[in-house]
């Protein structure tokens, strides 16, 4: 995604100045790429039909950015063999960095990782020969490119560093940008929005002062979505309407987070159509880009807008989509994987370094055999450990997998899916802790379905095994990401809302018992009823515990069912719960921690 924002200053590097207007025209193209490309074509041909004219420095500039004019018109086969056809080992290493940053870009964009990987090897062992830090740049850039696209935002948030270290050094504001991009960038797509909030403010007025535009918008569209994210939509929504309606025509990745957001603000809002209209974009521009990890957030983002606008053929098919986008993303990740060659990478990355070091010590040490003889047993030392490094690495891999499926397995109900009873108690216990240091509010929804027991007696275990799945997807598209849901026992089930006032919870409630009356059952030749009702209680001077709110929002659940079921109760009326006991899942609970039920 950054490549766009980036391969210009990659191409139009400075050069002496030309008198000859063939050459100036070649320089134009570059900018003539975004702003004309029929233009810029227009060059191309003229200037092919005068090679002979040129020298073989402005030959090497014409064909890198005849090849950066065809990666901006997504003709990367034509790029590469563009920049495959001419013999760039003649050429001096700043042309020589260019053409295999362009080169390992065209083969990402392709998905020949294995090229892209060598290619990024021989551009690595340039490194110590060049003496351009924009050159030094490109070729870093293209490893986080690659690293970034393999999805190991780990390792390409260590070149992003590299890259604004390297501004540093040579005092360069726009080299600086460039890498605090690419690092808000790792940090954004690896879910780290906090830390993009925390340094968002520094890197744009860093690109603001180097002059680099586009990176200053594409990193304002990197803390608004990320400020949504972590604080909510409706504080920023103006602000966020504002900024799509300059970035919507853009054909960039970035422009799919914002769509995406403010989808999700509308969702949760009640605007279906408005956020049904956000989210189709996002899931189109997608697909067009096709962009395999953000296609089955989107898809199923859409099919939650269908269902509740209940157009159930294209919810199917919405549905469909999302599972062959889960497959091909799965794939995908599989394709991918990249573990050796992360390390080989590595390698020579510290290999090139080292000879760095070697130069400057045959300048000193010309007659010192003992000294090369040395180092040579340094490099076979390091060999060795760099296999060892890789065997120990793909072992921890193998471990922190097989502990990850373990975790999963543990924390999450097998039949519903949503959170076990555990897991369920220690994420409330933290959101309850996390509500009261932070002094906002919280509140609990504790529901029950009605007359589950006939349900099963009735149609069978089977179908009252399909309800409590179907009931839990629904519950779950009903409510935000960041709403905890978990099955209590039985057919009762708790949903615990962070910074959610009593009548927030109230209408979520409220959503959620409408939803479970939609509900259609599978059933021949006879209606299955499907409602619950719900108790709702909130964290207040008195009811300051997990323990107190579940004890509260049960005696609501206990009102709601005394009052006929199907319902929402939030204040407890003392005549109704006199007769109040625990319910099963509650019981069972307290009796855990080896407690008495509270009656």
């Amino acid at each position: 995604m950054l490549s766009t924002v980036l391969l210009y200053a990659g191409v139009a590097f400075a050069n002496g100045a030309s008198v000859s207007d063939l050459s100036q025209e070649i320089e134009r193209i570059p900018q003539l790429a975004y702003e004309s490309p029929a233009e810029a074509d227009a060059i191309i041909k003229r200037v092919r039909r005068s090679l002979d004219l040129l020298t073989q420095e402005s030959k090497e500039r014409f064909f890198l950015f005849e090849a950066y004019f065809y990666g901006v018109s997504q003709k990367q086969q034509k790029r590469l063999e563009l920049l495959l056809s001419y013999d760039w080992s003649g050429s001096q290493p700043k042309y020589q960095a260019r053409a295999y940053q362009q080169i390992v870009e065209a083969h990402v964009n392709l998905n020949q990782f294995d090229h892209a990987l060598d290619n990024l090897d021989l551009a690595i062992h340039l490194l110590p020969l060049l003496q351009e830090d924009m050159a030094k740049m490109l070729i870093l850039h293209s490893a986080y490119t690659v690293f970034s696209t393999l999805y190991r935002y780990d390792q390409a948030l260590k070149f992003a560093d590299r890259i604004t270290a390297l501004g540093r050094e040579g005092n360069s504001k726009r080299i600086q940008c460039y890498g605090m991009t690419n690092r808000l960038d790792a940090l954004f797509l690896d879910g780290q929005f906090e830390r993009v909030l925390l340094e968002a403010d520094d890197a744009i007025a860093l690109c603001l002062s180097s002059q680099d535009q586009l990176s200053a918008d594409l990193i304002r569209v990197y803390q608004l979505v990320a400020s949504m994210q972590v604080y909510g939509g409706a504080l920023y929504e103006e602000q966020a309407e504002a900024l799509y309606a300059q970035l919507k025509e853009n054909q960039q990745e970035y422009t799919i987070f914002l769509e995406h957001a403010l989808g999700a603000h509308y969702f949760y809002q009640g605007h279906i159509e408005k956020a049904g209209e956000f989210y189709l974009r996002a899931f189109n521009r997608a697909d067009e880009l096709d962009l395999l990890r953000l296609k089955p957030k989107l898809a199923e983002a859409v099919a939650k807008v269908k269902w509740r606008q209940q157009r159930w053929d294209e919810y199917a098919a919405f549905i469909n989509l999302t599972i062959d986008a889960h497959k091909a993303y799965e794939q995908d990740l599989y394709d991918k994987s990249v573990y050796f060659h992360l390390a080989k990478i590595n390698a020579e990355d510290i290999e090139g370094q080292l000879k760095i070091i070697e130069a400057k010590n045959r300048e000193l040490q010309l007659q010192n055999q003992l000294a090369e003889t040395r180092f040579k047993h340094i490099r076979i030392l390091f060999a060795w450990a760099s296999i060892g490094c890789l065997a120990l690495f793909a072992l921890v891999v193998f471990v922190q997998r097989q502990k990850a499926k373990i975790k999963i397995s543990l924390e999450t109900d097998t039949l519903t899916k949503v959170l076990s009873r555990v897991s369920l108690m220690e994420s409330c216990t933290k959101a309850v802790t996390e509500a009261k240091r932070r002094e906002q509010p919280l509140s609990l929804v504790v529901f029950d379905l009605d007359h589950f027991k006939k349900i099963n007696d009735t149609f069978g275990h089977a179908v009252g095994d399909w309800v409590l799945k179907t009931v839990s997807r629904v519950v779950r598209n009903s409510i935000r990401d960041k709403d905890i849901l978990g099955r209590l026992g039985g057919e009762e089930f708790v949903i615990c809302l962070p910074n959610t006032d009593i009548e927030q919870a109230r209408q979520l409630s409220e959503r959620c018992r409408e939803g479970l009356e939609r509900i259609i059952a599978p059933v021949a030749n006879n209606k299955l009823d499907i409602s619950a009702s719900f108790g709702v209680a909130k964290l207040d001077e008195t009811v300051d515990s997990l323990d107190k709110l579940l004890v509260t929002a049960d005696k609501c659940l206990y009102q709601a069912k005394h009052l006929g079921r199907n319902r929402v109760a939030t204040v407890l009326d003392d005549g109704c719960t006199e007769a109040y006991k625990p319910s099963m899942g509650l019981c069972s609970l307290q009796a855990e921690h080896g407690r008495t039920p509270l009656k």
